[in-house]
């Protein structure tokens, strides 16, 4: 029997992570998998400070090497009660959703963002398109070199680019075999505007973007939490 955790990223969101935890902890007993609060800067980069915060789910390497498999979580996702057991699939695929497919804005931006990250990178032969959110991954053991890193390198590039370029590049670099789960995996509320896929479809939620107490993705998630959890009756 495989050993899983869940793994979250919490370095200062305190504010919208009390509506999205009580999800976390539900699902972590829902598949019998270890819950992981990455909340502490451990990746120190330099006498000048450390690494970007979203970086710091790189620290997901050192738990691959206690357990083997990992659902890799941004801080701003809601799991809902419906959502399926992802730790029942094959080990060998890393589990992902494209976001250039179901948002046409994504589509066109996806060859551009795909040359900068080359360029910041390294050029990877045939990737041309496709690109995927980082914010939800199944990952595996086998799947641990995605987490190495070059120090110098990393510091030279966190000003610059993102986390999900650098794991898009390095599952690419890797040669991982990616299978996109869709949006139902990681959904966007720009998709029931730009691609008819509707909220009720999704299993889990996500809200990027900007997370102040006035912006409309907090908003979102206070709503949506109190909704799953029972606490209001109608959905916003």
């Amino acid at each position: 029997m495989s050993k899983n955790a869940i793994v979250v990223t919490n370095i200062n969101f305190d504010s919208i992570f009390k509506y999205t935890f009580p999800f976390f902890e539900k699902y972590s007993k829902k598949t019998g998998a270890d819950l992981i609060i990455i909340d502490r800067k451990t990746i120190n980069i330099n006498k000048e400070g450390y690494v970007n915060n979203r970086f710091e789910n790189l620290q997901v390497g050192k738990y691959l090497e206690t357990y083997d498999r990992i659902f890799l979580l941004d801080c701003d996702v809601i799991l809902k009660p419906e959502c399926p057991d992802y730790f029942d699939t094959d080990p060998k695929n890393l589990y992902i959703s494209r976001v250039d497919l179901y948002d046409n804005r994504r589509l066109e931006s996806s060859v551009e963002r795909v040359k900068l990250v080359q360029s910041q990178l390294g050029k990877i032969e045939g990737w041309t398109q496709s690109y995927f959110n980082s914010g939800v991954m199944m990952v595996s053991k086998e799947h641990i070199k995605l987490f190495d890193y070059n120090i110098n390198k990393l510091n030279s590039i966190t000003g610059k680019t993102r986390i999900s370029n650098f794991y898009n590049w390095n599952a690419r670099k890797l040669k991982y075999s990616l299978v996109d789960l869709g949006p139902k995996f990681n959904y966007f509320g720009s998709y029931e505007l730009l691609a008819g896929i509707k909220k009720e479809e999704a299993n889990i939620l996500h809200y990027p973007g900007p997370k102040d107490t006035n912006s409309i993705n907090f908003n979102s998630i206070v709503n949506d939490s109190n909704y799953y959890l029972g606490i209001n009756k109608s959905i916003i």
